[in-house]
């Protein structure tokens, strides 16, 4: 995890530029989010303040607690207008006490697949909450990045491995959030974006903080590497495109 977070810490200042299908998946969360008069609302994870925007326009009477545990995203989120009101906290979920805060809405969008099993995570946020409380969050699924994936061990080896391999599947996380929560909805998208290079891609993804590696060691090695990773890419698919699959879940504490 702390490598994860060093990551985007890294990539605070240009997150914004990458997070293309993050900040579509923020947009969908909030459509499907149940409209109430929410009177506190918790973050976790709330990166550059792409969602915490969309909560404060929607909620303007509600207190809203926005978690990360990097303070160079928290820097860049509290520079954004509409954001004056909000109470950026930096810190980890693992650190921050839910209990006797009596949140009546929870959310958290494209962050929690890095926090962890689902199952002991979303047990975690509910053990703290208050009967009633609505949690809202948006996940990335393993198939995210799999033409990356396809295109990597065929032209480098079965060693290439992308972080996305480690996410969770819709089967676990919807498993894992009924035992928790009471479930309301559980969607999965998957969106597709085409890119005019590798090397496009990969700066998108490492401008949001999202590097791609090969097992241990950076993807790509010289250019030779690279350029190979490309011809697999174009051979297998055509064009350089890439898949991002979310799931989106609502429910509430029993």
């Amino acid at each position: 995890m702390d490598s994860v977070l060093g990551a985007f810490s890294r990539a605070a200042h240009t997150y914004d530029t990458g997070a293309e299908v993050q900040a579509e998946a923020a947009g969908r969360l909030l459509e499907i989010l149940p409209k109430r008069d929410y009177l506190k609302i918790l973050e976790i994870g709330c990166g550059t303040g792409i969602l915490t925007q969309g909560l404060a326009g929607l909620f303007p009477d509600a207190g809203i607690v926005a978690l990360d545990g990097s303070e160079e995203m928290i820097q860049v989120a509290r520079e954004k207008r509409g954001l004056s009101g909000v109470c950026f906290t930096p810190s980890c979920l693992d650190a921050f006490h839910l209990a006797g805060h009596s949140f009546d809405l929870v959310v958290s969008s494209s962050a929690l697949h890095w926090m962890g099993e689902p199952g002991e995570l979303f047990a975690r946020i509910s053990s703290g909450l208050s009967p009633g409380c609505v949690v809202a969050f948006c996940m990335f699924g393993p198939r995210s990045l799999e033409e990356l994936q396809e295109a990597g061990e065929m032209a480098l080896g079965q060693g290439f491995k992308i972080a996305a391999r480690g996410f969770f599947d819709a089967a676990e996380v919807r498993e894992a959030f009924s035992r928790a929560f009471s479930l309301q909805l559980f969607e999965q998208k998957v969106y597709k974006r085409t890119y005019p290079d590798l090397v496009t891609l990969v700066r998108r993804l490492k401008a949001s903080g999202v590097v791609p590696r090969g097992g241990h060691v950076p993807m790509v090695r010289s250019p030779g590497a690279f350029m190979r990773l490309e011809e697999a890419y174009r051979k297998n698919f055509g064009e350089i495109r890439a898949s991002y699959q979310l799931f989106f879940m609502i429910g509430a504490k029993s």
